[in-house]
């Protein structure tokens, strides 16, 4: 038994009940098997499951499992997306004109979440979370965001929360909601709306460097999982020390959080290297259109493979072009002595990269 503190989580089916006693049970266990199952893949780090609670998934992020209070908005939007997709299947699937197949689109998922101290101990063989914050954050399930908004899918965060993920500008698109209950008071936080966040998923385009069709490409094995080692790729100070940057600076962030279209600007030197997001999947993979010296430019794809307690990081490089054809007729003349200075580059980055990571997990700066 342990005192821990950190992020506890509750992902929940919303319109379970209903669902349920409304409809011809056997028809509803399949469809919430589907769904259930769907959430539990889902749940990744930096989430552990701590238990399955019927409808709904309690989760937790120990504190120091990431860097950046964007990563646990990634994990939740991960989680949704995932959920909405299984749902639009079934729907799309079926052709049943039963009453639990007709509800279906009556279903969504929202998420409560909470900051603070817990007790942490083995029970089945299981990690049993219990205290006062646990008790908390499941009572948020019972609030009247959905009616006061209409909102079906959200995250709900308290004060503690957003204050232990230092959300900063990223609350500005949020709306500010108190609930009261009996013996706990007034609990203030914010809504986050997760209904255009599986819109915009479904409206991207992934763009990578085919792994088949690659110029280059430069791997490394990190002993971490792929929520810390993505924050450490992507957060601008962070990101700055392992490609042995003079400064690194974002252009383009929305409410201070990296998106599609961000761009970097990399300071080496008198060079200005400008990397801009075209493509952005976390924890899976980030693309990115480098353009460097004069009118030259590549395209990076960076994707994390994780396997067992490590995170494969494999960096996939375009061949070197220009801004037009001219130029890239010019550059193609000296790819052979740029490939093996940007080869050495990656090369030498990737392994700043897994030394920085481990010795902050020694020091006990993150948890891993």
């Amino acid at each position: 038994m342990a005192i821990e503190s950190g992020f506890l989580v509750i992902s929940d089916i919303s319109g379970y009940t209903a669902f349920l006693t409304q409809t011809e049970l056997e028809h509803a266990e399949a469809i919430m098997k589907i769904l259930c199952d769907t959430l539990v893949k889902a749940v990744k780090s930096p989430l552990v499951i701590s238990k399955l609670e019927g409808d709904a998934v309690f989760s937790y992020a120990q504190q120091g499992s990431f860097v950046q209070g964007q990563t646990l908005l990634e994990a939740i939007e991960n989680i949704y997306c995932a959920f909405a997709m299984s749902l639009e299947t079934i729907k799309i699937n079926s052709s049943c004109t039963c009453k639990a197949c007709e509800l279906v689109p009556t279903l969504d998922l929202k998420f409560v979440m909470h900051h603070g101290t817990y007790i942490l101990s083995e029970m089945g063989g299981q990690q049993e979370l219990s205290g006062p914050n646990v008790i908390l954050t499941h009572r948020l399930l019972k609030n009247n965001i959905t009616q006061t908004t209409g909102n079906t899918a959200y995250a709900f965060l308290t004060l503690a929360c957003a204050d232990a993920m230092a959300l900063g500008e990223m609350k500005q698109g949020m709306k500010v909601h108190s609930e009261h209950y009996e013996h706990l008071g007034e609990v203030t936080g914010y809504i986050y709306d997760l209904h255009s966040i599986s819109q915009k998923a479904r409206e991207m385009h992934s763009v990578y460097v085919d792994p088949d069709e690659y110029w280059f490409k430069v791997e490394i094995d990190v002993g971490a999982e792929p929520s810390i080692v993505w924050d450490y790729l992507t957060n601008p100070k962070l990101r700055c020390y392992w490609l042995q940057a003079d400064s690194m600076t974002t252009e383009g962030a929305e409410y201070g959080r990296i998106i599609y279209g961000t761009k970097y600007h990399c300071g080496h030197g008198g060079l200005t290297v400008i990397q801009t997001v075209v493509d952005w999947k976390p924890f899976d993979y980030m693309t990115l259109d480098v353009a460097f010296a004069k009118y030259q430019r590549f395209r990076l794809t960076t994707k994390l493979t994780p396997i067992d307690k490590l995170t494969n990081v494999t960096w996939y490089l375009s061949i070197l072009g220009g801004s037009n054809f001219i130029n890239t007729f010019f550059i193609k003349r000296k790819t052979s002595k740029m490939k093996g200075m940007l080869f050495d580059f990656f090369n030498n980055g990737s392994r700043l990269l897994s030394e920085m990571i481990q010795k902050d997990i020694t020091e006990g700066k993150i948890a891993n």
